[in-house]
């Protein structure tokens, strides 16, 4: 019976009556709670009503019934970017992508993110995948639309200079902090990196979470950050704390009782800092830096023209996969 609701809303998806279809899923639904065909096509029809909260919730049932569904993550990503939320859009797409490396409308979707957080050359590369993927499967017109895209990047002028940080987000930055919510304080910092670079006061605030974490090294090297960056804006005041406190961390490095988990691995230089969060939790899971970058290594060589991050996502999920986690 489900299946018959389903196949009206279909229809009434293809001639564009969402509203329609969306009545049509509800009775799918009503039927077999568990038929996630139904979620996923009325977030579809929400979404294209411009009813985006609606939409990630029926992406979420999805999910919820089925974790590894690509589509889905994909489909939950527009509509977060729809929704104001490139963050979580960036999440859903990178697992997109995870769980399927041909998934052209996850690179596509990332090139589209990456290129509004300010980062062109990674967006070209997603859109090349994007397009070179497309054409595998014949779709010509979204490998041209993904080609233009690269050109309109190519010809569009420098990005505008990101605008300062609001008080609400470093207030919730550091509540996460005092709940030891460290792992998703970091990432908070390492996105506000990728759209400025250049932030000292982003740069400070990851070293204090490093600091709470018990990586002093990876401490040090922001607060370095900071330093640099706060000079370069002509603030002498901040530059001066920061050189205190670096000289407090050598003269007196602080001690960190003995930890059940494995200590993070040392801060690489050579390796972009934003991304640390990826290079501890692969390094968990192998329990030697050599190896780490070996595996990621491979990767580049078997898949390349993805962005950095994408190489250690991958890593991490193939070993997690394999041990069944």
């Amino acid at each position: 019976m489900e299946q018959t609701f389903y196949d009206r809303g279909l229809e009434k998806s293809s001639q564009k009556k969402y509203a329609e279809a969306i009545k049509e899923f509800d009775r799918a639904i009503r039927v077999n709670s568990q038929f996630l065909p139904a979620y996923y096509q009325r977030g579809l029809a929400y979404f294209d009503l411009g009813d985006f909260r609606r939409a990630i919730a029926d992406f979420n049932e999805a999910l919820n019934l089925d974790p590894f569904y690509a589509k889905a993550h994909c489909s939950r990503g527009l509509a977060h970017l729809a929704a104001g939320n490139p963050q979580a859009a960036l999440k859903d797409a990178n697992r997109a992508v995870e769980l399927d490396i041909t998934y052209a409308q996850a690179y596509s979707l990332r090139g589209v993110l990456f290129r509004r957080l300010n980062n062109p050359a990674i967006a070209i590369g997603n859109l090349k995948k994007a397009a070179e993927l497309y054409l595998e499967t014949q779709d010509k017109v979204n490998c041209r639309r993904c080609l233009q895209q690269i050109e309109d990047i190519k010809k569009s002028r420098p990005p505008d200079k990101p605008k300062p940080t609001p008080p609400e987000f470093w207030e919730e930055l550091k509540n996460k902090v005092l709940r030891g919510d460290l792992r998703e304080a970091l990432d908070d910092c390492d996105w506000l990196l990728r759209i400025n670079r250049q932030d000292p006061k982003t740069y400070y605030h990851r070293g204090r979470i490093y600091l709470e974490w018990g990586n002093t090294a990876a401490a040090i090297e922001d607060f370095k950050k900071a330093a640099e960056y706060f000079q370069k804006q002509g603030n002498e005041i901040e530059m001066q704390r920061m050189f205190d406190l670096l000289q407090q961390l050598r003269s007196n490095p602080p001690r960190y009782a003995e930890r059940t988990t494995p200590t993070p691995p040392p801060f690489i230089p050579d390796i972009p800092s934003p991304r640390t969060i990826l290079h501890h939790k692969l390094y968990r899971l192998v329990g030697n830096w050599e190896i780490a970058q070996g595996l990621v290594k491979r990767l580049k060589n078997s898949h390349p023209g993805n962005p950095e991050e994408w190489y250690w996502e991958k890593a991490i999920y193939d070993i997690e996969r394999d041990r069944g986690r």
